[in-house]
């Protein structure tokens, strides 16, 4: 059902009946606990410009894999801006400060508190700006005046100029890097998280982005910390069984002969998961933790005969 929404709705965007730009993510909620998307990298660096670059190389490569869906950016366009920038020549003839261009902006637009009146109980602030009609329009901006230190009024055209341009619609830091997360859904009958992380690992060189680094998240941050828990429960039942059959046999020796079984019993899973075309998953990784148990007892049933 989710491959044939997927794909009504690439059809419905390729006949113009749904926006190009609309990104839909669709997935089938799964029972058990909430973990990250099958795909998921944070880019982190200090320019967007770079960022994106990177972040294009992945694209290119997930487009490449074959079922891999749903890739999304969180670096998007927001709203168009308006962007005044400070003239700084005539602004230190005329003595008004970046400060006093955006105070003079803001009041304009947002406007300014000059008084207040009391009506009984309560206290009724009295708001100065522009009216509505004016601040739907930027050629209002030119009656803007600029009150520079002197208590002087300048014209904000004279100090300051305008660019028209988008910015992000979210920006997002940690250690005072910028961070860029990418995501993207699996098809599982056609590919596993793991396979297609290793790839992207594999065959993305980014030695000549210096300053820049991707770590990857989601679904493979939260296996990776599954599998290193079970590989700590695993060492110490092992540690546990061997002290209870040294023991039980009263033997080092015979211990050592019945524990080194288990990893030809290993053996064979794997061997069975690559002749069926199987990944090496988390529930995998609990069978042969099962089988060992199951070949252990089966021995000292054995040697204990």
């Amino acid at each position: 059902m989710v491959n044939q929404i997927r794909t009504t709705i690439a059809n419905a965007q390729k006949e113009g009946s749904l926006d190009k730009g609309l990104f839909v993510d669709v997935n089938a909620k799964v029972k058990g606990p909430p973990i990250g998307k099958p795909v998921s990298l944070e880019i982190r660096g200090s320019d967007y410009k770079i960022i994106q670059e990177i972040a294009n190389l992945y694209i290119e490569k997930l487009n490449k894999i074959e079922g891999v869906t749903d890739i999304r950016i969180d670096l998007e366009d927001g709203k168009e801006e308006y962007r005044f920038h400070v003239n700084d020549s005539v602004a230190a003839l005329t003595e008004s400060s970046a400060k006093d261009i955006a105070r003079s902006v803001r009041t304009a637009y947002n406007g300014e508190i000059a008084s207040s009146i009391s009506k009984g109980e309560d206290k009724i602030n009295i708001m100065v700006r522009f009216p509505e009609s004016s601040r739907m329009t930027m050629e209002s901006m030119k009656n803007v005046n600029v009150e520079n230190k002197f208590k002087r009024l300048i014209p904000l055209d004279k100090v300051t100029y305008v660019t028209r341009e988008r910015s992000f619609s979210m920006i997002n830091r940690q250690d005072l890097l910028r961070i860029v997360r990418l995501e993207a859904s699996i098809d599982t009958k056609k590919t596993n998280s793991l396979s297609v992380n290793s790839r992207l690992k594999k065959e993305i060189n980014l030695d000549k982005f210096s300053g820049y680094s991707v770590n990857f998240g989601g679904e493979q941050e939260d296996s990776q910390k599954s599998f290193k828990d079970l590989g700590i429960s695993m060492l110490f039942a092992a540690a546990v069984i061997f002290a209870i059959f040294i023991v039980y046999f009263d033997s080092v020796g015979t211990t050592l002969v019945v524990l080194a079984s288990i990893p030809f019993g290993i053996i064979g899973v794997l061997f069975a998961l690559m002749t069926h075309g199987q990944p090496l998953s988390f529930m995998s990784m609990l069978a042969i933790v099962k089988s060992a148990g199951g070949i252990r007892s089966a021995n000292a049933d054995m040697s204990s005969v």
